[in-house]
C-alpha cells in the first residue's frame, strides 16, 4: 500500500481526500493534525467537535498501532469513521481526510 504520483494512498479506489496534512512521526503528535482537519472542515473550534474525537476512536491504540517516537508500529496506517468522514493516519507522517462514501 503507498502512495500514488500526488502522494494520495493509492488504495483509495480513486478517491482524493478532501483535506490532507503532513506531520514529523515522532516530534508532532498526530492527534492534533486529525482535530485541526476535522474542525476545518467542520468549520469549528478543535475544543467544539461532537463528538469529540476521544469518544469515536482509541487514541492509544492509534499511537501504539503507528509507533511511538523512536519506534516503528505494527501497521502501515489507520483509518476510521469520524461522522461523515474518514480519516487515514499514515505512520510515514500523513494524514488524510475523506468524504465517507457509505
Amino acid at each position: 500500500m503507498g502512495l500514488n504520483d500526488d502522494g494520495v494512498p493509492s488504495e483509495t479506489d480513486g478517491r482524493s481526500p478532501i483535506r490532507s496534512e503532513e506531520f514529523r512521526p515522532g516530534a508532532t503528535d498526530p492527534l492534533h493534525v486529525v482535530t485541526d482537519l476535522l474542525a476545518s472542515e467542520l468549520e469549528s473550534s478543535p475544543l467544539e467537535l461532537n463528538p469529540p474525537l476521544g469518544r469515536v476512536v482509541d487514541w492509544d491504540a492509534v499511537v501504539t498501532l503507528l509507533g511511538r517516537s523512536g519506534e516503528t508500529g505494527t501497521v502501515e496506517f489507520v483509518r476510521f469513521t469520524y461522522g461523515d468522514y474518514e480519516v487515514e493516519i499514515r505512520g510515514s507522517g500523513s494524514v488524510f481526510l475523506f468524504q465517507n462514501s457509505e
